[in-house]
């Protein structure tokens, strides 16, 4: 399923390319991503893609693997995405936590 959160091959938070991006991909992130959460993520289009240095932890970067800040904006934005359509409830059925 494509992301609910993005149309276009781009960085969610730089808003760069595959071609601007310094190590020359985007890795694909799933927003709620323990314990079951990622086929469900995969499953309803909660993901977006994040240049590579932006998205794992080990870099000097905020990412949503090292700032709670970051994670929680995708997380919320996530969710306030799905409820345009859906209720609080099916929400809280797929994922179980309300982030807004």
């Amino acid at each position: 399923m494509k992301s609910i959160l993005q149309d276009w091959k781009v960085c969610y938070l730089t808003k760069k390319a595959d071609e601007d991006n310094l190590f020359g991909k985007l890795d694909k992130h799933h927003i709620y991503f323990g314990s079951g959460d990622r086929s469900v993520s995969e499953e309803h289009g909660f993901w977006v893609w994040i240049r590579h240095d932006h998205h794992i932890a080990d870099m000097p970067y905020d990412t949503p693997h090292n700032d709670r800040a970051v994670d929680l904006q995708l997380k919320r934005a996530c969710q306030k995405k799905y409820e345009e359509k859906h209720t609080r409830d099916e929400f809280m059925a797929l994922i179980g936590r309300n982030y807004l």
